[in-house]
């Protein structure tokens, strides 16, 4: 088992060397490790930590960066069926409040077309009266 997590590393060593521009040639031996990056696309940080149980650990605020280097990561291995689980608390809080406001204009969409409704039917009993009025000529 420790050949399989020994070629396991250097494969993983490979794919930080071909993906990141890394000052000198990235030569980790054992884990764990962790390898951290500042992101071009915003500035923010990029850890990846490997575990000796070979679990990947990929830590960033970014959701699209973190499913970019999965991606990447599952290309390179040659891995078709993945287990991940991610945690975005930025993302999901703004999803929630994006959310809340797409709850509260249903709401006012929905009051808005019932008092159209209502407005209707007042328009058309006031256009029968109206013509019953020019009928009998009581203007």
């Amino acid at each position: 088992m420790e050949v399989h997590f020994i070629l396991f590393i250097f494969k993983v060593v490979i794919w930080l060397n071909q993906n990141f521009l890394l000052p000198e040639e990235t030569n980790i031996q054992n884990a764990p490790f962790q390898v951290c990056f500042t992101s071009l696309r915003n500035g923010g940080q990029l850890c990846i930590k490997i575990k000796p149980s070979g679990e990947i650990t990929v830590n960033t605020d970014d959701i699209d960066l973190a499913g970019d280097i999965i991606q990447s990561m599952a290309s390179f291995f040659a891995i078709e069926d993945l287990q991940v689980e991610a945690d975005f608390p930025v993302y999901f809080e703004e999803l929630r409040k994006v959310l809340v406001k797409v709850d509260e204009y249903h709401s006012v969409h929905q009051k808005l077309s019932a008092d159209m409704a209502d407005n209707s039917n007042l328009i058309r009993s006031l256009l029968v009266r109206a013509e019953d009025a020019r009928l009998m000529r009581d203007m």
